[in-house]
């Protein structure tokens, strides 16, 4: 997408969510090695969460040349690539991962939109009938009222205590953030995948309880329980249109 928009005056970038930086990041930036095209960055802070209301992923957002936001974020796709993300995944998966993978498969997310619109967008800049008003951008941009703001400040202290080493205090902070904001997808898959790191090559996709260490898991919650919980229709907010 940016090699066709650039020429046209869109450029993209692309924001990977870790608190533990490139480190985190690694088998993504092994994936791509020297492919990558465009501005591709790390959020050690989950900066982008709180200053754009980004609350699960893949998001996007859309700013100007006037450096204004004219689509807040919102659920965003490139539409099916194909072979995406299976490099990295063994043939033989265990049985959570297989589960998790059915779960996906069953979420309801237009991938087809967002691509026509971000050409649109690069070929009718301000004319574009996916451009928003300032007004309705703050409408689309959700509630962010006290809870939310709380929640932030819980995830903030958290992500530092954790990269101090002090991962057990971390843990109330996350658990503090996620019962505040418990639709911000981003605060509980960052705080889940970090106590399901055990090592190997699908480790960060586990984001629940280790085998034979259920036990130590300390959350209420893990990725596959909470999608059944909420159900497949309600993992991204639905595509709202032009």
């Amino acid at each position: 997408m940016h090699l066709e928009l650039a020429p046209l005056g869109v450029d993209v970038v692309t924001v990977c969510l870790d608190v533990e930086g490139r480190e985190g990041a690694a088998p993504d930036l092994a994936a791509v090695g020297e492919s990558v095209s465009h501005i591709a960055v790390v959020d050690r802070t989950h900066e982008i969460d709180s200053s754009l209301g980004v609350v699960n992923v893949p998001n996007g957002v859309w700013v100007d040349e006037n450096l204004e936001i004219v689509r807040p974020a919102e659920f965003a796709s490139p539409g099916r690539v194909e072979g995406a993300g299976t490099a990295q995944l063994p043939d033989e998966l265990p049985d959570r991962l297989v589960a998790m993978a059915a779960a996906a498969g069953q979420i309801v997310a237009d991938t087809e939109w967002y691509a026509p619109a971000l050409r649109d967008w690069a070929a009718n800049g301000a004319d574009s009938q996916w451009v928003l008003s300032p007004s309705e951008v703050v409408e689309r941009s959700g509630s962010r009222g006290e809870a939310e703001a709380e929640a932030a400040a819980h995830f903030e202290l958290a992500q530092h205590l954790h990269r101090l080493g002090h991962g057990d205090d971390a843990v109330e902070h996350f658990r503090a953030a996620h019962r505040l904001a418990p639709g911000n997808w981003t605060f509980k898959r960052q705080a889940w995948e970090l106590a399901s790191r055990v090592g190997g090559p699908v480790s960060r996709f586990w984001q629940g309880p280790v085998p034979g260490r259920e036990d130590e898991w300390p959350y209420d919650g893990d990725w596959l329980s909470d999608v059944e919980a909420v159900g497949p229709a309600n993992y991204y907010a639905p595509h709202t249109g032009s």
